[in-house]
Formats: C-alpha cells, structure tokens, sequence
C-alpha cells in the first residue's frame, strides 16, 4: 500500500469507522502527517485509544480534528504514538526472514550454501596455506 494522504485518511476511516469524505480541506493535515509518522504508527495509536477506551480509562478522542488536525495535534499522537509503543508487549519474532529485515540484513544468504566438495577444497587450500606459513617461521 502505497503511503499517501488519500492511503493514511482511507485506513483512518477503516479503523475509527467514521466515514467522513477525503477533500481539499484535509489534505494538508495528512501531509503534515505523513512527514513524520506511517501507517503503522496511525494504526497503534488508534487501537491505543480504543484499547484505553474499552477497559474505561481516559483516552483522547479519535475524531479526525481532535488526533489529526488540531492545533496540538501532532504532538499529542507523538505522545501518544510513545505511551502504546511502550504499554506494547515486548514480542520478539523469531521467523527468520522478520529478524533478518529487522536486523538490517538480506533476507537471502547472498553465498548460498557450500557444496561438501567446496568446503574439501576451501580446506586443502587453508592447510596448503598454513604449511606454507609454517616454513617461514
């Protein structure tokens, strides 16, 4: 999915379920938006809410001019963004291409595995390698 204010301001209405028309008037809002955060984020922070709503505590409101363009609007989804990533259980993934992707790393084994007979070679070369650096000591 492509990030772009239409994208953000459709998964907004999919999540609160409120059907409110994309127009000019909330564009820049959503441009403001998708400078600092994504998806992602909009996705935790709305389940935050409502996940603070539900068990009854206090929670800010999820409609648009209250989380996405109110004057302190931004800055408040930041705190808010920081509280439900830090109440978010510590889940480790351990599928091995997720923690490659989290880690930074290709996904792929860019060598590929080593045959028997490679690995017989690789080795003959070591010791011819190693008795050669023994002779000049």
């Amino acid at each position: 999915m492509k990030s772009t204010p239409e994208t953000f301001h459709l998964r907004y209405c999919e999540l609160t379920g409120y059907q409110i028309p994309f127009s000019a008037d909330r564009l820049y809002p959503w441009e403001l938006f998708c400078l600092k955060f994504t998806i992602e984020d909009l996705e935790t922070v709305i389940r935050y809410i409502q996940r603070r709503k539900k068990s009854g505590r206090p929670a800010r409101s999820l409609i648009f001019r209250s989380l996405i363009s109110g004057g302190n609007a931004l800055a408040f989804f930041e705190e808010d963004l920081a509280c439900a990533l830090r109440e978010r259980p510590n889940h480790v993934d351990t599928a091995k291409a997720s923690v490659l992707r989290a880690t930074g790393r290709a996904e792929q084994d860019e060598m590929g595995a080593l045959t028997a007979a490679e690995i017989m070679a690789d080795s003959e070369k070591f010791q011819s390698l190693l008795r050669q650096f023994r002779k000049t000591l």
